[in-house]
């Protein structure tokens, strides 16, 4: 009789066992899927997001360069064309995304007329018409257009439109203007012949933010030319430019003039790129010998917004 009991506990102690050893196999099993799942997890998150919003981000500074570009392209041909009198771009202001994991990223953009510090100057002698010692001077507040594109996996970057030039800024040092202005110098079979130009953006200040597209229209207001001529090469000519990104009009202004293959007597102020720019600063060139010096003047309304005047 004892023997039968201790067989009957044995074999249920046997089939504890069993249960045991599946339930602690299926906890191991369970444990293990978990660690993989995070493992991967977390390799996407610090690998693969990433990478993902960087090219993102990268996307967007492209299209808004792009749209900036294309607004200045529609005001180069206002300019020269006298038209048509209102054109558009649209401005996309936020990143694709990754659907539960990263928000998308929103750029922002400002328009300031009259701007503090922003400016163009210039001055001819003689002055258009005249002869002898008379001065023409030109001063003109200027209209800024700043997008800044926050981005926090692909570099930051700020795009300004100040004086018809396409600035792209990443702090004080790199700076370079993507789209330049009309400023050409060239020489003919009667001496050198500079132009230049002003255009002045106008309109009401407007600042914008947040997800998805922004309509901006230009209205061609008005352009005009101002012409000086001195048949003896005694035509003196200044250009001053205040603004908050010295080091790319600089570069600009040295590289134009080298390009040129024309030997004028000129002089650049500064000369470098400034190591810091708390504000706007001027930076002034002035030319000696010229023959002609042509300054073309234009206004163009800015209107950020459909129905917005």
């Amino acid at each position: 009789m004892n023997r039968a009991r201790r067989g009957v506990k044995a074999r249920q102690f046997r089939r504890r066992m069993g249960r045991d050893r599946r339930a602690v196999v299926s906890v191991v099993g369970t444990l293990l899927s978990l660690l993989v799942f995070f493992a991967l997890f977390g390799i996407f998150l610090t690998q693969v997001a990433p990478v993902w919003m960087s090219e993102n981000e990268e996307a967007l500074t492209v299209q808004l360069e792009s749209s900036l570009g294309n607004l200045k392209a529609d005001i180069d041909t206002q300019v020269t064309e006298g038209g048509p009198s209102v054109l558009s771009v649209p401005f996309q202001l936020n990143s694709a995304t990754i659907p539960l994991l990263a928000q998308p990223t929103s750029a922002y953009f400002s328009f300031i007329p009259g701007a503090i510090g922003i400016f163009s100057n210039v001055t001819m002698q003689p002055a258009p018409g005249a002869t002898g010692h008379s001065i023409f001077t030109e001063n003109i507040s200027l209209g800024v257009f700043t997008l800044v594109v926050p981005n926090r996996y692909y570099a930051p970057q700020t795009f300004s439109m100040e004086n018809d030039a396409v600035i792209q800024s990443q702090g004080t040092g790199q700076q370079v203007i993507e789209f330049p202005p009309t400023f050409s110098l060239n020489s003919t079979p009667s001496g050198i012949d500079l132009t230049a130009s002003i255009v002045d953006l106008t309109g009401t200040s407007t600042q914008s933010t947040g997800l998805g597209t922004q309509e901006v229209f230009s209205h061609f207001v008005t352009t005009q030319s101002i012409e000086s001529t001195s048949a003896n090469h005694e035509l003196n000519a200044t250009f001053t430019e205040g603004t908050s990104y010295p080091c790319a009009w600089t570069q600009f202004l040295s590289s134009t003039l080298n390009a040129s293959g024309v030997s004028v007597t000129h002089t650049i102020t500064p000369s470098s790129c400034p190591t810091s720019v708390p504000s706007p600063v001027p930076v002034k060139i002035t030319f000696r010998g010229l023959t002609q010096f042509t300054l073309i003047y234009s206004e163009i309304r800015v209107v950020i917004g459909v129905g917005t005047e």
